[in-house]
């Protein structure tokens, strides 16, 4: 799946028809009250992270969603529309020294249809630190794992996505940490779907090339990942409620890439390394 621009940087891609879901750091908070807000800045970039003790780091769950016909209604040429369902998984961080307990999962009201849960949080790997789901041994249970679904009466989003609310529609997005709407963007063959914000405070830091690796994994069991390709778009001339349904349902998904926390020095280090290395040159061309 290619992608457009910085918005949608970071998941895997795809050529063909997929789900790719993924995490992407947004921010980081001022603590654990969720208060303070700022965007990514001092080197972090949606997939990299500097790691200090006590940081706060928000984090937002992606599905991109791409199908092989034209993107559209049939009377525009199209052959229908990529939309989501579903998907159940877990969060977890794997390697490195760097550890970080999840403190907060919401879902996105597009997805908090019926059976979702944002997941127990639980120290899934042995590793001292807080993860977010529940194990392979418990895969036939959804107890504990995080359970996306979609919140309209077809089970599946799309772009527009609404419901009646009384005599008037309204969306189903919400907004993303950044107060960006959670709308769905376009991407190259199909679209990315906001899920959630996950948020993690780091409680120890490691060395600079011991970073740990945030990801996410689809839950072992069958149907735990539902999208669409080819959904009819219908719009009610009345209300302007727009629904999705009927399309062909999607074998292929797969993971994004991990986020690295940690395991990259800071700018400050860098200078310093810099430094070190021409003080050593100057030496060396002393004793030549």
């Amino acid at each position: 799946m290619l992608l457009s621009g910085a918005a949608v940087a970071g998941l895997a891609s795809a050529t063909n028809a997929s789900m790719v879901v993924g995490l992407r750091a947004i921010g980081t908070y001022a603590s654990t009250a969720f208060n303070g807000f700022a965007p990514l800045s001092g080197g972090d970039t949606a997939l990299s992270v500097n790691a200090t003790p006590g940081k706060v780091i928000s984090m937002g769950v992606f599905a991109q969603v791409t199908q092989t016909g034209a993107v559209g209604d049939p009377t525009a040429g199209g052959t229908g529309w990529p939309v989501f369902s579903s998907a159940g998984g877990r969060i977890v961080s794997t390697g490195g020294g760097v550890r970080t307990n999840v403190f907060g999962n919401f879902l996105d009201g597009s997805v908090s249809g019926n059976g979702s849960s944002s997941g127990d949080f639980v120290d899934l790997d042995s590793d001292t630190d807080l993860d977010n789901g529940n194990t392979d041994a418990n895969s036939a249970n959804p107890a504990g794992w995080v359970l996306y679904r979609g919140a309209t009466g077809s089970g599946e989003i799309g772009p527009g996505s609404n419901l009646l609310v009384g005599a008037n529609t309204q969306s189903i997005y919400g907004n993303k940490p950044n107060s960006t709407p959670g709308t769905p963007t376009t991407i190259p063959g199909g679209f990315e779907y906001y899920l959630g914000e996950v948020d993690y405070v780091v409680t120890a830091a490691g060395g600079l090339t011991d970073g740990s690796n945030l990801v996410w994994q689809f839950r072992p069991q069958t149907g735990n990942a539902t999208w669409f390709e080819n959904a009819t778009r219908t719009v009610n001339s009345k209300n302007g409620l727009t629904t999705f349904t009927n399309g062909t349902t999607g074998t292929t998904f797969s993971s994004g890439p991990a986020v690295l926390i940690g395991g990259v020095p800071e700018p400050t280090s860098i200078g310093l390394a810099g430094l070190a290395g021409l003080a050593l040159l100057a030496r060396r061309s002393k004793k030549d």
